[in-house]
């Protein structure tokens, strides 16, 4: 598609992100961020904000796996910007969980403990428990990183919680699986041993979304 003479610039913008977000699958991390930037400016020229910002979420998350962290940062604070302006909770709520995921990377555990917390609350006034499941996986895995496993078991447990309401198996498996690798850092083996067994007869680990 991108290789046809005559494409309009919208229908490029979206092959352009669609293959950058190939491209991420396959390992190209520099190939993506050329891709999604080009889409990025190409929304921008059309006057189409939200799907500026979305594409730029993507090329937050493809600068963070090539260890880029401050220009993840930045595309992610314009991005944090324009939801604001545009009154987009959604978008806001995923540009917050991206900075938190950025803010861990750095090893700014509190930081990213802080923006976890109100991605989650954007999630949860929308009604979206899946999403607010995940953040609370994530916002335990910052938590256990940055010394406080009391704190990491409660997230871990509330995540483990909306996952089985939700008859979310990967989910589940998920918040089991990080709920036996912290019982097993403080010397628990037969809580981390039955945490295990729980998570593996639910099958493959799920993977939180971007």
């Amino acid at each position: 598609m991108l290789a046809l003479e005559g494409v309009s610039p919208s229908v490029r913008a979206g092959a352009l992100y669609a293959a950058g977000l190939m491209a991420g699958e396959q390992g190209d991390g520099m190939g993506t961020r050329a891709l999604l930037e080009e889409s990025t400016a190409l929304y921008r020229g059309l006057g189409d904000v939200r799907a500026a910002a979305v594409a730029q979420t993507a090329l937050a998350v493809a600068c963070q796996q090539t260890g880029d962290l401050a220009a993840a940062r930045a595309h992610l604070e314009e991005v944090r910007r324009e939801a604001r302006r545009l009154d987009d909770a959604d978008l806001l709520a995923r540009g917050l969980t991206n900075l938190a995921s950025v803010a861990h990377s750095g090893g700014d555990t509190k930081e990213a403990v802080r923006l976890f917390g109100e991605s989650r609350k954007l999630f949860g006034e929308r009604g979206d428990l899946l999403a607010v499941a995940w953040t609370l996986d994530q916002e335990g895995d910052a938590a256990r990183d940055g010394g406080d496993p009391v704190a990491a078991r409660a997230l871990y447990e509330r995540s483990l919680a909306i996952f089985r309401e939700l008859d979310n198996r990967g989910g589940a498996a998920t918040a089991l699986a990080d709920l036996a690798r912290l019982a097993r850092r403080e010397g628990d083996l037969d809580a981390a041993r039955r945490c295990t067994e729980q998570a593996l007869a639910l099958g493959d680990l799920g993977e939180s979304p971007r």
